[in-house]
């Protein structure tokens, strides 16, 4: 993460500029973005989803259809049968913290939470009480950052940032740079799908980003 004097930027003001300073820090763009001047950018805090079965397991079912929810922590979720039952079973879900989610999974029945989705299947050996799977969501390697969007579940629907310059990744992540502090007219800024200054406020006020809403 490095930080940067606001003097660096040159400001077109007065639009989307409305007061300062204008702190700036420098970030990734993931390969295969193209985004404009002043998008409004999230951080992407979950990257990738995935579930092995425990080697020690009886039941020789299998873990899929796995995708995570906004509220799912980066780290491990420990999936462990409570209930056998022939051709089927009851399995409780543990989150990274330790703490068990309220709802169970049972086993050939879809799965949904704000955390994780999956399904188990049946295997031709039943469960048995104590079988688990792990499921581990990663979080990005770099500190990635790509356009806010309300409907996204990888953390980057949390708008923190503004981006100084219009940038084009075809091929490859780049570096680039975002306004992380100061007040900015909405006008003159590119929102994802669904957000507005409505829905954005919010946290970029967290961050140190003030947006006002135009008069024109």
């Amino acid at each position: 993460m490095v930080y940067n004097d606001s003097s660096y930027i040159e400001h077109n003001l007065p639009s989307p500029f409305v007061c300062g300073p204008f702190p700036t820090k420098t970030i990734k763009i993931p390969a295969d973005k193209v985004y404009s001047q002043y998008s409004v950018l999230g951080e992407k805090t979950k990257d990738t989803i995935a579930g092995v079965a425990d080697g020690g397991n009886t039941g020789d079912g299998t873990i899929g259809s796995l995708s995570f929810g906004k509220l799912a922590i980066p780290g491990v979720y420990n999936v462990e049968c409570i209930t056998a039952v022939s051709d089927a079973g009851v399995f409780k879900v543990v989150d990274p913290n330790g703490v068990k989610l309220d709802k169970e999974v049972t086993v050939a029945v879809a799965y949904t939470s704000d955390h994780v989705n999956l399904t188990i299947a049946d295997g031709a050996a039943d469960f048995v009480v104590g079988d688990k799977f792990a499921v581990t969501i990663a979080a990005p390697s770099d500190e990635e950052y790509i356009l806010s969007e309300a409907a996204s579940v990888d953390g980057s629907e949390k708008a923190k940032g503004i981006l100084a310059e219009a940038i084009d990744t075809t091929g490859a992540a780049k570096d680039a740079v975002i306004y992380i502090g100061g007040v900015f007219s909405d006008s003159g800024l590119v929102f994802g799908t669904g957000h507005t200054i409505a829905t954005t406020d919010e946290d970029m006020r967290k961050e140190g980003v003030f947006l006002e809403k135009s008069t024109q």
